[in-house]
């Protein structure tokens, strides 16, 4: 049946330093997205993909974060910071942060391995040069598909680059934005023709201009380590969505979430402080509550409101925790050309 998102007005909560926004729904996601890394939503399916960076597949999931299919490729391909969806083109990009190289698949013809997995089929590669810059650590980590079907792709940090590259891999422009801490995550926005770009390290997400240099708004995160970002502008009302990766260099680890918000609109947030009201955190979320108790039992605080009304527990559990789970996939894809995958 259809899922109807109740939307309170009051979606951000202003205070002296900060501009929060509040999820309107929670799933915990660790069976079949272990460590969330990158994100992308696509207009022609309606459908979210979500990769993690020691994985050899992608997460195919509803415009509302449930499981729905794995997309396998390569077990050569390794290190995977970033996700984009070109409909023009109809590819599907993957970039792999240490080697800094850029693979697109065919983003509607692909091998059915099983009722939940495909196989895709790779169509082509190319390097990305950012000014010398070695580091494995902290390469390619955002990615993003502009109107004209040139890719904006970042370089988290050390330095921070955004880098506007055409479809087949050549260079058009680079620039040094300076508000981010570090970027994590790239969502083209086609409906504002403007950039959202997300920081892990700033725990906020910025709306810029195409360039990524001039910050027309931006809003903090009640989250840690988030690190992929999405713009739906198919749904009413229009979402954003955000992922957050376990992995932390020192302390416990955090919880892998897939977050649905409203997308806020461009005045609400911390660049036109002065204009926003206290939101009372009243925003109807599903699946708050489950998240929280996950966050709280992994050593963190929860920082996002549970509404009272909150009762109702998502289910966020794909059919099997992992490819090596599944009947049958080895199988299969031994037999589609010697692959091992795993995660």
């Amino acid at each position: 049946g259809a899922v109807v998102l109740a939307v309170c007005v009051g979606a951000v909560a202003a205070s002296r330093d900060k501009s929060v926004i509040e999820p309107i729904r929670a799933l915990t996601v660790k069976s079949y997205i272990p460590e969330p890394s990158g994100l992308a939503f696509s207009a022609s399916t309606r459908r979210l993909y979500a990769n993690c960076d020691r994985c050899h597949y992608l997460s195919e999931m509803d415009e509302l974060g449930a499981f729905r299919r794995y997309l396998s490729f390569s077990s050569h391909h390794h290190d995977i910071e970033a996700v984009a969806v070109d409909d023009r083109l109809k590819r599907i990009y993957i970039a792999s942060e240490g080697k800094r190289e850029i693979t697109y698949f065919a983003l509607d013809d692909y091998t059915e391995i099983d009722k939940y997995s495909t196989y895709l089929k790779e169509q082509g590669s190319f390097h990305v040069v950012t000014e010398g810059t070695t580091s494995s650590r902290s390469g390619l980590e955002g990615m993003t598909v502009l109107g004209n079907s040139n890719l904006m792709v970042a370089n988290e940090k050390g330095p921070k680059l955004l880098l506007n590259v055409t479809h087949d891999g050549r260079l058009v422009s680079t620039v040094k934005p300076k508000y981010p801490k570090d970027i994590s995550g790239l969502a083209y926005d086609d409906r504002l023709n403007l950039l959202w770009v997300l920081s892990d390290q700033s725990e906020a997400v910025f709306l810029t201009d195409l360039e990524g240099l001039q910050v027309l708004d931006r809003w903090d995160l009640p989250v840690k380590n988030p690190e992929g970002i999405a713009i739906n502008n198919e749904h009413d009302p229009p979402l954003l969505y955000i992922t957050t990766d376990p992995s932390a260099p020192a302390g416990p680890q955090y919880v892998s979430l897939v977050l649905v918000f409203v997308k806020p609109e461009q005045g609400s947030g911390l660049e036109y402080h002065h204009h926003v009201r206290p939101s009372e955190h009243n925003t109807p979320c599903r699946g708050c509550r489950q998240a929280c108790d996950a966050i709280e039992r992994s050593g963190h605080h929860c920082e996002f409101e549970v509404p009272e009304e909150d009762a109702v527990e998502v289910s966020s559990e794909a059919p099997y925790r992992s490819l090596l789970e599944r009947p049958g996939v080895i199988v299969a894809l031994v037999a589609a050309g010697g692959l091992a995958l795993c995660c």
